[in-house]
């Protein structure tokens, strides 16, 4: 298992590593503040190519990588401990350089109202490799040879995992840097961007009723990730590369954790591991998350895995005895997401038990203690504590009990033992052989396995703690011919998950360039952003394309403007046609345009094991749909933009997307069925003067050919009805209708 440190205590290793990596550490963000030095514009925006030079791209990339962990973590774990090397070096320096990050940050928020900006942050960082250069410099007693010169290799472990992180960003590069933002990562982003105007994360509570609001989120804490995120775009800019980065790393050190938490797992255990990995990126990368054409690896992969990487080096550390340190990574850890204290309270009463040691578990009891106090303290004085306690019932609460949204319990388990190649089994049937920290990991596993197995719905990405969890014991318990066959479990997995088309998407990129939020700000517009839903589809289905209204009005803002086709903005009479809305409205100036993204059906990644869904065509080009299209299913369902609402009995309306190929008059025509005798309508077609005619008794088809405005090719119907009621069946057209 991991090590406090590598024999003889501080000076048991010669100060030439700690040196270097201090004097490294300075000479990066020595460089990078010299590239940086004068440049207005950010290395790495959002939606756009790299900006300032290949210089400045490089050095900000490299201190993005190490940022946390590398710089000033190393440094800070050697100022505890010279002699730490290989997995505890790691361990010690993720809990350290990431705790920094957020205490400094919050720390200097709290004074001044915001994170630190470009220049504080590079002091803060630089302090702990200068005091660290200050001590190794220091003259000190005399040493001996042995003292003097490491053992070659003894921080090779360090060097491969630098390597590995080095080599993962390059093969997953246009996932990380290219890609656009889907929803759910465009909550871990705007979270982390808020800190740069407030002392803690801000985000759209999301309300059912009433008036919506941002303030601090409580559907998970977000704190941790959000300054390191948050720093990582104080140094490479606020693009989506530094939302998607700290997937590198955490994931890297995640798997070396987790192997040596095995002791001595060897050749095949390394492999095992690594098979493992490449498979739970490949599952985030492609099929993770709730929008099924494109998961973000920003979130939950980059989310999910930090936890787990800081979860796992906190438990290391209070396995080798440093129970301070430790405990403040597993705190750091629940301050991500809600599933690190699940899985460290029975974690640490399982080692207590078995290693007859409970002040881990106090001092984290105290610790979680404490910070739950302050967390609700702060919850009343901000007035958002009504809200996290409907945050937390509706995410967690209906996910264990509303059975309209069950899952498959027996996928989701098979899925399990396709990414663990079953080996964690072997560890049950071997209990005897495993360690005391082993058979805590394996309780702790097994319990947050009975939760999410229990639940009413499961996404993929419960999944993420268990591999790293199960691995240890699954190791311990095996030997080399069993992890070899597990391995290839997981490497057949992998080749059966392989996606196709294994393209990026940068649908979201390329509709915010076209659009544009007018007289409203960030927080404004996303409030008054459902229409974009009904402009477009909901997130979470494949059958077109969606976008959430965050992630469009952000694109729009950022990107947007100058070939604007679509305006969100307060309603107004100035030749564009409204799609969505009535005081807050989506508007269009290109219907062309917009029949594309309405009916867009991005590819979604499928293989043998994630088959994709079946879909019905929709055809971009008006001509291809036919003469009779029925509204109430797909396909005609998807022209349906507004429906009437049966909840609005003063003055309903719908909007529709209606393709004219076949010229007027004859026609076109609307079926419809309402319970009155006579209707009244009100028809505007593309946002031309309205025309009044009126629905007699005896037909159910309304001539459309009075109204003005129509042209060849896609238009926008709108409808007003009195009384309300009414129901849209079919849109027809040409000589052989009605």
């Amino acid at each position: 298992m991991v090590a406090a440190g590598g024999g003889g205590g501080p000076r048991g290793l010669s100060a030439g590593v700690p040196r270097l990596c201090a004097a490294g550490s300075l000479a990066l963000l020595s460089i990078y503040s010299i590239a940086s030095y004068g440049v207005s514009v950010e290395p790495w925006p959002l939606g756009g190519p790299s900006q300032g030079g290949p210089f400045l791209a490089g050095t900000s990339l490299a201190l993005g990588l190490l940022l946390g962990w590398g710089v000033p973590g190393i440094s800070l774990a050697f100022l505890t401990d010279r002699s730490l090397q290989g997995a505890a070096l790691l361990a010690r320096s993720l809990g350290l350089g990431v705790g920094y990050i957020v205490v400094t940050g919050l720390g200097y928020a709290i004074i001044a109202g915001h994170a630190p900006e470009r220049a504080v942050l590079l002091g803060l960082l630089a302090v702990p490799p200068l005091v660290l250069l200050g001590k190794v410099l220091r003259p000190a007693g005399p040493v001996n040879a042995s003292q003097r010169d490491p053992v070659p290799g003894r921080n090779a472990l360090a060097t491969v995992a630098l390597t590995a992180m080095v080599a993962l960003t390059g093969i997953l590069w246009a996932k990380l840097a290219h890609e656009g933002l889907n929803g759910d990562g465009t909550e871990a982003y705007e979270l982390a961007r808020s800190l740069a105007d407030h002392p803690v994360p801000r985000w759209d509570l999301e309300r059912w009723d009433g008036p919506g609001r941002f303030g601090t989120p409580a559907v998970n804490p977000f704190l941790t990730n959000s300054y390191l995120v948050q720093a990582g775009m104080t140094v490479m800019g606020r693009g989506e590369l530094a939302a998607r980065l700290p997937l590198v790393p955490a994931v890297v050190i995640a798997v070396v954790l987790a192997g040596s938490l095995a002791s001595r797992p060897g050749r095949s255990g390394w492999a095992y591991l690594m098979a493992v990995a490449a498979l739970y990126v490949l599952w985030n990368a492609y099929y993770v998350g709730y929008e099924p054409p494109f998961p973000d690896l920003a979130e939950p992969a980059a989310t999910d895995t930090m936890m787990v990487a800081l979860w796992l080096a906190g438990f290391a550390e209070v396995v080798a005895g440093v129970e301070w340190i430790g405990v403040a990574s597993l705190v750091l850890a629940a301050f991500i997401l809600y599933s690190a204290p699940v899985l460290t309270v029975p974690a640490l009463v399982a080692f207590g038990f078995w290693a007859r040691r409970w002040r881990p578990l106090l001092l984290y009891c105290g610790a979680g203690a404490l910070a739950a106090g302050l967390a609700l303290a702060y919850g009343a004085a901000s007035g958002d504590l009504a809200d996290w306690l409907r945050q937390v019932r509706s995410e967690y609460w209906y996910d264990l009990v509303d059975q309209t949204r069950r899952s498959a319990t027996g996928r989701f388990a098979a899925l399990l033992l396709l990414l663990t190649g079953g080996l964690p089994l072997l560890a049950l049937v071997r209990w005897r052989r495993l360690s005391a920290s082993s058979r805590a990991l394996l309780c702790a596993a097994g319990l947050y396995l009975a939760v999410a197995l229990l639940s009413s719905y499961k996404n993929l990405h419960y999944l993420a703690p268990l591999p790293f969890l199960l691995a240890p014991a699954a190791l311990q318990a095996t030997g080399p011919r069993s992890r070899t066959a597990a391995a290839a479990i997981v490497v057949a997995a992998f080749f059966l998950s392989w996606p196709s088309p294994a393209a990026i998407h940068r649908d979201t990129v390329e509709l915010g360039e076209k659009s544009c939020a007018v007289g409203m700000g960030y927080e404004e517009a996303s409030l008054a952003g459902d229409v974009v839903y009904r402009a477009f589809a909901p997130t979470g289905q494949a059958e077109r394309f969606a976008v959430g209204k965050h992630t469009f009005v952000r694109y729009a803002l950022q990107r947007g403007g100058r070939d604007c086709a679509l305006r969100l903005s307060p309603a107004r009479d100035d030749g564009w046609i409204p799609l969505a809305g009535t005081d807050v409205t989506l508007a269009t100036s290109d219907v062309d345009a917009y029949a594309g993204w309405r009916l867009r059906q991005p590819p979604v990644p499928t293989s043998l094991l994630f088959p994709g869904p079946a879909r019905v065509a929709l055809p971009a080009l008006a001509e291809a749909w036919p003469a009779a299209i029925d509204l109430g299913g797909p396909p005609g369902s998807a022209l349906v933009i507004e429906d009437f609402d049966p909840r609005d009995t003063t003055r309903p309306r719908a909007r529709l997307l209606l393709p004219l190929s076949y010229g007027m008059p004859p026609g076109p025509w609307l079926r419809v069925r309402g319970p009155h005798p006579a209707v009244r309508l009100e028809v505007r077609v593309n946002g031309h003067a309205p025309t009044a005619m009126d629905v007699s008794p005896e037909s159910s088809l309304v001539n459309l050919s009075d109204a003005v405005g129509w042209w060849t090719g896609w238009n926008i119907l709108e409808v007003h009805c009195r009384p309300a009621g009414l129901t849209l069946e079919a849109f027809l057209q040409g000589p052989g209708s009605p």
